[in-house]
């Protein structure tokens, strides 16, 4: 195979990690909600260990289990920070009465109305 269409395959898979990623982001900050409603706090270690375990335990490489562990550490974390900020931003709002459930996209940014 070309270098060509080798690194046209590993874009479309990069594209497809992407929208994988931000799919991943909307249930985060779906659960974080969930959270919000059940007084939950954001940051769960145990599940946090697990998800780990269960994901360097069913890696088949060629990426090690370290490699694959510092990714999805660097996802959980971005996904944790997502929902903090969100869940920041709506407690802003209504606290100084300007909360609208439908004023948010879907990355939870503020939309311009």
């Amino acid at each position: 195979m070309s270098l060509d269409k080798i690194r046209i395959k590993i874009d479309k898979l990069d594209d497809q990690l992407v929208k994988l990623l931000n799919e991943r982001a909307i249930l985060a900050l779906e659960i974080g909600k969930i959270k919000q409603n059940k007084n939950l706090p954001i940051y769960d270690e145990g599940r946090e260990k697990d998800i780990l375990k269960r994901i360097s335990s069913g890696n088949r490489g060629p990426l090690s289990s370290d490699s694959i562990t510092k990714i999805f550490s660097a996802i959980i974390v971005e996904n944790r920070n997502l929902q903090t900020f969100y869940l920041t931003s709506i407690n802003e709002e209504k606290k100084n009465g300007h909360h609208n459930g439908g004023s948010r996209d879907r990355k939870g940014n503020r939309k311009r109305d």
